[in-house]
């Protein structure tokens, strides 16, 4: 892979100063940090209580080093976590075609930005598959390699392609509506509890 392929990161911070660093050291300790964009954007306070603490986050921010690149988009009205999320995954993967995704409480590892751009670069034509996941939830791994495919996304240090991106839809509403309890079964991992219930809580 050349240096010029490796996919931009994307990082969303709000008030967790401490957390923010952490975050900005471990990606910055990967090989592949010297070479890669980073875009943050920095959602601005809900109330007067988290102020200071959203503004020691912008100090962290914007003394950044280690990167190819920083780029901040410091919001000037609290837009919440989810459109903060939507938006800037929307116009990062717009403009680069791909995005690597973080907020501000994951510590990667040294070998995360290796992993995310070789599976990109590997699967970038597989329609089938949808996002790379750089965590997992506990399960069973008799059987499995180092790396599998999984039917479910998880959102702690992911990366996703424009083309599968533009396909993303907040819809809670209409899969409770359109699903049946087949569906609903299957999506929540064969009745685990875990999944539907996210929908349900954001609907």
């Amino acid at each position: 892979m050349t240096q010029k392929n490796f996919a931009p990161v994307v990082l969303f911070v709000y008030a967790r100063p401490v957390h923010t660093q952490c975050t900005l050291d471990a990606l910055a300790a990967n090989l592949e940090a010297k070479e890669t964009e980073l875009i943050i954007y920095a959602d601005a306070a809900r109330s007067e209580k988290d102020a200071s603490k959203v503004q020691a986050v912008r100090d962290v921010i914007s003394d950044v080093k280690g990167f190819k690149s920083v780029t901040l988009h410091m919001r000037e009205h609290n837009v919440g976590l989810a459109q903060n999320i939507i938006e800037g995954v929307s116009n990062v993967t717009q403009q680069y075609g791909r995005a690597i995704v973080l907020e501000d409480d994951i510590v990667t590892s040294p070998a995360f930005l290796g992993f995310m751009n070789a599976a990109l670069e590997k699967y970038k034509t597989e329609p089938k598959v949808w996002h790379i996941s750089g965590w997992n939830y506990p399960i069973e791994t008799d059987g499995l390699g180092d790396a599998f495919f999984w039917r479910m996304m998880n959102c702690w240090g992911w990366a996703t392609w424009a083309e599968r991106w533009q396909h993303f839809n907040k819809e809670p509403l209409r899969l409770i509506d359109s699903w049946s309890d087949k569906q609903k079964h299957y999506f929540d991992l064969d009745g685990t509890g875990v999944f539907w219930s996210q929908v349900l809580a954001n609907n």
